[in-house]
């Protein structure tokens, strides 16, 4: 016989087996888990299901005998899946350590991931964390990656004498030590830095304070493991940059020394990948505030133990010009494939220092360059427009050189400012003109109003492959009502501090790389609206977009951000003197209008399938935007098919909104016969222990 039903809302796969595992702790034995959705949200199998993104569902429960077997379900459930399901719970340590708990199949899954990842970015925590693993060499084992932000400066000598005896056992102990990030000023020091280094042979990457006061780069040269690939100062001092050197000296070096000891041992038929594996640095990253203290002339130095260099990051370090750059460059590309990923923020760039970089341009996958700044102490003079024109002239040769170029970051620091005659040479208002750029009719006409029109083809036949502008007539419509933007747009005027982007740029950029890019930001530098349909026409693949935008008009900025199918990520930014001022419901707005038009895609691509149309010629579609942000706020995008149903309880769905579109889904109908589409925001969850990475932008 069956026992009652039971019906529940959850939230999450995972919540699943926490209901499962309360089940059996009571003695009751689960025989069948039936789901019930909407749209065809799960698609059932045998031993698991799938589920559509950001769907809601409900499960019924079904009891049976208690001596069915012990874990019933869940003991059915292939641990193949239990892994890359816990494993979405890396960041949140609360989640993993109650999963531990749940029984002893979860602990041996989820003890792992609770171990592998230590972000230790609390004193309290810290401190309970060492005295753990101090003790237990067997969780010392699993740690593969410690991040120490903190350091309890305030105990006493005894217990920070203890502290110090449990770090360096658990360090001791942690063999399988890929990435270590200390950089807490003042808690490192020279008794400890052999300890933290010489443990571990698979060590890759480090991160490290640059204050030189305690520990010393003789002792850091002395134990550094050959094993390093990555290297990143922050704030380092100049004893400190000096001594740089002879660290990559003696990285590179040691591939001479490995590669005499891997031709001995295959002689003795003897293996050991750890030799087999060419060292020497990949990555050097540099982190200054605005700091003379890195210089050329230390680049130079640099540059011969740099040939496996494949990522160069330097930021706030405004002695630097393009002559160091240069150097490290060509010395990466005569050892090696060159360097991929390029960043340069805040330095001393100016446009005869790009062009030195014109020859190296070939290898280049990413490349980040911030808005040149004067030469002054504080950079905050303005530039002649001539010089803002010569270095874009420059930049815009650089990335057409670059073949492979996938991601571009440009930025303006907060200390820049717009050229001395307040426009760019070439431009009246350093606007775009889409006339110029675009063939495609305008989608306003003079008054400003939207056209509603129909679009054509050469034969006359109304059913023609939309375009651009027809997207933007398609979802143009008044923000919600009680929005801060309801109504018509403001005429407005770009900041007077705001740089803004140069037509001619964005013309080269979109014409040579646009097809290409994936993620291309832009911050602090003022876009126009028509820029930024310039942008979303032709960068048809960018996953993730950041854009400065100082314009009042939400209906047309949502328009034309739907247009992009692949798009992921979106981060808008405005500057506090200009009218763009967006709130949650705006934001909610446009995530919505971006959801319909990739629906929309999704249902021309199927027809067009159907039709036989190959594929290199279908409708691009993508996943749907994941995350969007104004300013200083970041939301997560969730979605749903409409209300869920099932029987009456405490859960009472609210009402569904209607879609903002003109296609019919107004009504409450989509095109493909489901349920419409709901967009819901969820504030960024500080428990899963990271931050946006469109926050994460130096401004020195």
């Amino acid at each position: 016989m069956h026992g009652p039903r039971r019906w529940f809302r959850l939230s999450n796969i995972w919540e699943l087996f926490f209901r499962l595992n309360n089940y059996h702790q009571t003695g009751i034995s689960l025989s069948r888990v039936h789901f019930r959705t909407d749209a065809s949200q799960w698609r059932s199998t045998r031993f698991g299901c799938q589920r559509r993104k950001g769907a809601g569902h409900w499960i019924h429960v079904g009891e049976m005998d208690p001596q069915a077997g012990r874990l019933g379900l869940l003991g059915a459930l292939p641990l193949d899946l239990l892994v890359p399901i816990l494993s979405h719970l890396r960041h949140r340590v609360r989640d993993l350590a109650a999963c531990a708990l749940v029984c002893r199949l979860f602990g041996q899954i989820a003890t792992p991931l609770l171990y592998e990842r230590l972000f230790l970015r609390d004193q309290t925590r810290l401190k309970l964390v060492f005295a753990c693993l101090g003790s237990n060499k067997d969780l010392c084992r699993l740690v593969k990656v410690v991040e120490l932000r903190v350091f309890p400066f305030g105990l006493d000598a005894e217990r920070l004498e203890r502290l110090e005896i449990d770090i360096e056992a658990m360090f001791r102990n942690a063999i399988n030590l890929e990435e270590l990030v200390w950089t807490r000023a003042g808690s490192l020091n020279d008794r400890l830095l052999p300890t933290l280094l010489s443990g571990s042979r698979k060590l890759r990457k480090l991160e490290l304070a640059g204050d030189a006061r305690l520990w010393t780069t003789s002792t850091l040269s002395r134990y550094i493991p050959l094993s390093v690939q990555g290297l990143s100062l922050i704030l380092p001092e100049k004893a400190t940059l000096r001594g740089l050197v002879d660290i990559a000296a003696k990285l590179l070096e040691g591939s001479a020394d490995a590669k005499m000891l891997a031709s001995r041992l295959d002689t003795l038929h003897m293996d050991d990948d750890d030799l087999k594996e060419e060292t020497g640095l990949r990555s050097l990253s540099i982190l200054c505030q605005h700091s003379p203290h890195l210089t050329d002339a230390i680049l130079m130095a640099l540059a011969p133990h740099l040939k496996r260099l494949r990522r160069l990051s330097l930021a706030g370090c405004r002695a630097v010009t393009g002559r160091g750059i240069e150097s490290i460059l060509r010395c990466a590309s005569e050892g090696g494939h060159g360097v991929n990923d390029l960043a340069m923020e805040g330095l001393n760039i100016q446009a005869h220092d790009v062009a030195l970089l014109h020859p190296f341009a070939s290898s280049l996958r990413l490349l980040s360059l911030t808005y040149p700044r004067s030469a002054s102490s504080s950079g905050s003079r303005s530039l002649p427009a001539s010089s803002i024109s010569d270095f874009y002239a420059n930049f815009a040769k650089l990335i057409e050189m670059a073949g492979d170029l996938e991601e571009l970051t440009h930025y303006a620091g907060s200390g820049s400012r717009p050229a001395m005659d307040g426009g760019h040479e070439g431009d009246d208002d350093g606007l775009v003109d889409l006339d110029e750029l675009d063939d495609d009719e305008s989608d306003y006409d003079e008054a400003g109003e939207y056209v509603q029109a129909v679009r054509t083809d050469a034969n006359g036949n109304d059913n023609a492959a939309r375009v651009s502008s027809d997207w933007i007539r398609r979802f143009s419509g008044p923000p919600p009502e009680g929005s801060v933007r309801y109504g018509q747009p403001r005429t407005s005027l770009p900041p007077s501090n705001l740089p803004l982007l140069p037509t001619a740029f964005l013309s080269r950029l979109v014409s040579s790389r646009g097809s290409q890019l994936t993620k291309l930001r832009l911050h602090g530098i003022g876009l126009s609206l028509d820029q930024l349909g310039v942008i979303t026409q032709h960068c048809r693949n960018v996953r993730d977009l950041v854009i400065q935008i100082w314009e009042d008009d939400l209906p047309r900025l949502a328009a034309l951000l739907c247009q992009m199918p692949r798009l992921e990520t979106l981060h808008i930014l405005a500057s506090a003197s200009s009218e763009t001022n967006l709130g949650e419901r705006e934001i909610q707005w446009i995530a919505q209008v971006c959801t319909d038009a990739n629906r929309e895609r999704r249902v021309q691509r199927h027809a067009q399938h159907l039709k036989g149309v190959p594929s290199g010629k279908l409708v691009q579609e993508g996943t749907g935007l994941h995350q969007i942000g104004f300013r200083n706020r970041v939301w997560l995008v969730e979605r749903a098919f409409g209300a869920a149903e099932g029987p009456a309880q405490d859960i009472q769905p609210g009402p569904t909104p209607t879609n903002v579109s003109r296609n019919g889904l107004a009504t409450g109908q989509s095109p493909d016969n489901e349920e419409p589409i709901r967009v819901t925001l969820k504030r960024w969850d500080p428990a899963a222990g990271t931050f946006p990475e469109v926050l994460l932008v130096v401004k020195s």
